[in-house]
């Protein structure tokens, strides 16, 4: 019945794309900033999700005053909670909503003591396992920045550390032994483009 509080039935987590997947068991509105807390322990909040981190299918914001059962949170957007979800352990992963963060269709909001909401439910997590490529590179003979841009986002501290190893060659195989030698060169993360310096 529409007088009963939604609760959530699952969720997942996509490491790859950033995404957090909610489905409730029934349509619900987004109502409060604060939607859904994750931990890997208890609820202790470690990692907000917020209203404004809800994405339709193209991956822009959602409508969150149209009621769905599933909803989609890219969690690198807002206060971009991605890497703490990450950096948690990922196989004991829960999400527990916050009371009042959702509406049901008989404007019935959900409320702190529902059972999902004490215990949280188990979040699924998906690792990324794809390694990233190089998709592309830009020198500016100006400035002398490196763009390397890959197939997906990466760490900074990464390719800080193994800037060393990146080699660099002319279209026919000729080493370029002036700029051959990148230790020590430092990273400018934008996405998924470094720009070394």
């Amino acid at each position: 019945s529409l007088q009963q509080p939604a609760v959530v039935k699952s969720a997942a987590y996509d490491q790859q794309s950033n995404k957090l997947t909610v489905t409730f068991d029934q349509p619900v509105t987004l109502k409060a900033t604060n939607v859904l807390s994750i931990d890997d322990t208890d609820e202790a909040s470690l990692a907000v999700v917020t209203k404004s981190m809800a994405v339709d299918a193209d991956g822009n914001q959602a409508d969150t005053t149209v009621a769905n059962s599933t909803w989609t949170f890219d969690c690198s957007k807002d206060t971009d909670i991605a890497s703490t979800i990450e950096g948690l352990t990922t196989s004991n992963l829960k999400a527990y909503i916050l009371a009042g963060a959702v509406t049901n269709g008989a404007s019935v909001d959900n409320v702190a003591g529902q059972d999902t909401y004490a215990t949280g439910v188990s979040v699924a997590y998906t690792a990324d396992t794809t390694k990233p490529t190089l998709a592309g590179v830009e020198y500016n003979n100006n400035t002398g920045n490196l763009v390397l841009t890959f197939s997906e986002k990466i760490d900074a501290a990464t390719a800080n550390t193994n800037a060393g190893n990146i080699k660099l060659f002319t279209a026919d195989g000729t080493a370029l032994t002036g700029l051959a030698d990148l230790t020590g060169k430092t990273a400018v993360e934008t996405g998924s483009t470094k720009t070394l310096t």
